[in-house]
């Protein structure tokens, strides 16, 4: 099953949101953030149920306020069943969930919706498409970790090797036979932006080039959505084909959470291959060092010969 798209928002909330509360970076340069166009974020108290912020704008300056410093995604499979305070919140089965990080607590910002108490079906009421609204209304509720939940997200926080995660990706996934049935494009743009347009805003912060994180979620967003349209045109997919579309998405997800948390680091390393001037000047100093060996040993010869004769004839 194709990942809830959510998770672009929840991407750009911690990537610029650190921005903001480390660097001082404007709203003004994201505010009007492309992915946020037709989905709005609120966020509200899973205890009391009160609306907090109705922007994230409002909720990240109020966290800077609180001294919250540092923002973090995590896959929600950290989360154990019965950890909802709140039966009248239903949380829902996003991917991921956000962290927000102070010296004295680490709080979770989780997506859930009220449940209606006169509503008692199994199935969501289906509201007619005439009175629906147009932008997605989501609601994001806060979560004060336990610490045994505090040590797990912090392993999230350890630095990966980009270069091995580069190399998993095209072993596991890119070079597997199964791709060959799909049409997976390279991304020609400098970033990603999450939408089908290449001019609008960078899903990360464009100071950093984050290579290897653009180009990964570029290719298996594409290749999670093919394979979810044919599985929806077929209304099947063999057990080999189901396999490798569950292995798809976990490592999606996790792609998701490193680059979230990591994405400065995603750059490839340059390998500059031996210059021939290196190997003339390798060969020119093994020369030299050869002659001034043999200087050194003719020398000690010609010392010794003298020394000889002077004991010799006595001088």
């Amino acid at each position: 099953m194709a990942l809830d798209p959510i998770w672009k928002q929840q991407l750009v909330l911690v990537t610029y949101g650190n921005e903001f509360l480390k660097n001082q970076l404007s709203f003004s340069t994201w505010v009007n953030h492309d992915i946020f166009q037709n989905c709005l974020i609120q966020f509200r108290s899973l205890k009391t149920q009160h609306l907090l912020a109705q922007h994230f704008q409002i909720w990240l300056e109020t966290l800077k306020t609180q001294g919250f410093t540092q923002l973090s995604l995590h896959e929600s499979s950290l989360l154990k069943d019965g950890t909802n305070p709140n039966p009248n919140i239903e949380l829902l089965p996003f991917t991921h969930f956000i962290v927000a990080h102070s010296p004295q607590k680490k709080v979770a910002w989780i997506f859930g919706q009220e449940l209606a108490e006169w509503y008692t079906a199994d199935n969501e009421y289906e509201i007619p498409a005439s009175q629906q609204l147009k932008s997605r209304l989501v609601t994001m509720w806060d979560f004060e970790l336990p610490t045994p939940l505090i040590k797990q997200v912090t392993l999230d926080l350890n630095r990966p090797n980009w270069d091995s995660i580069n190399d998993y990706l095209e072993k596991e996934i890119f070079n597997q036979p199964y791709v060959t049935n799909f049409t997976v494009q390279e991304l020609t743009s400098a970033y990603y932006t999450g939408t089908s347009n290449s001019d609008d805003q960078s899903l990360l912060p464009q100071d950093y080039h984050a290579e290897i994180s653009h180009e990964f979620l570029f290719k298996l967003e594409q290749l999670d959505q093919q394979i979810e349209k044919s599985k929806q045109q077929s209304n099947s997919l063999t057990a080999e084909m189901q396999a490798f579309s569950q292995k798809i998405d976990e490592l999606f997800s996790k792609l998701i959470v490193k680059t979230a948390n990591h994405y400065k680091e995603a750059k490839r390393k340059v390998t500059l291959g031996n210059s021939p001037f290196d190997n003339t000047e390798k060969l020119n100093t093994d020369h030299k060092t050869t002659a001034s060996t043999k200087s050194v040993i003719a020398l000690i010869f010609i010392t010794l010969v003298i020394g000889a004769l002077v004991y010799y004839f006595g001088f």
